[in-house]
């Protein structure tokens, strides 16, 4: 028996051709390898798997770790993309509620102001209130009012008496 081995392009390979074990290069055009050579083994008439070369495993291992590495950056950045807009969003909302915590105690430093200048106000009022009192507690201020009065009335009696 003769060992057959078949080539030629990828548009002219037909499985279905190859008898058991047989080997088929394909010298151009394959769609599945990156340089479009592959080899491919039949275990029965069209039942045939393609074989890797060295350089194709190669290939196909920086493909697949690059795509692994790229999806895991994309991973590691969106996760890392979403912490920072968390955390942006946070500084956000606590910027809004220090200023309306400054915004409530400025209102509410201008109510106590006015607050003690209307009590500063009142506190003067009674002062001159108490003032005006003074005296009139200890009946000091009647005494001597009812002491003057007696002695204009002690003239007028005097003054009518000698008219």
């Amino acid at each position: 028996m003769a060992i057959t081995m078949r080539h030629g392009p990828y548009n002219k390979f037909d499985p279905q051709k190859l008898r058991t074990a047989e080997i088929a290069v394909v010298t151009e055009g394959d769609p599945h390898a990156s340089d479009g050579k592959a080899i491919y083994q039949c275990f029965s008439p069209g039942d045939v798997k393609r074989m890797a070369t060295y350089e194709d495993m190669v290939d196909q291992i920086d493909e697949a770790g690059g795509d692994a590495i790229d999806n895991h950056i994309e991973q590691k950045v969106g996760t890392a993309l979403k912490a920072c807009e968390d955390a942006t969003k946070a500084a956000q909302d606590a910027k809004t509620n220090a200023d309306k915590a400054v915004s409530s105690a400025n209102t509410a430093a201008s109510s106590a102001d006015t607050a003690a200048k209307s009590a500063n106000e009142a506190a003067e009022k009674a002062l001159e209130a108490v003032k005006k009192c003074e005296g009139l507690m200890d009946n000091t201020k009647v005494t001597a009012l009812e002491e003057k009065m007696k002695k204009v009335l002690e003239l007028l009696k005097n003054v009518v008496s000698t008219e």
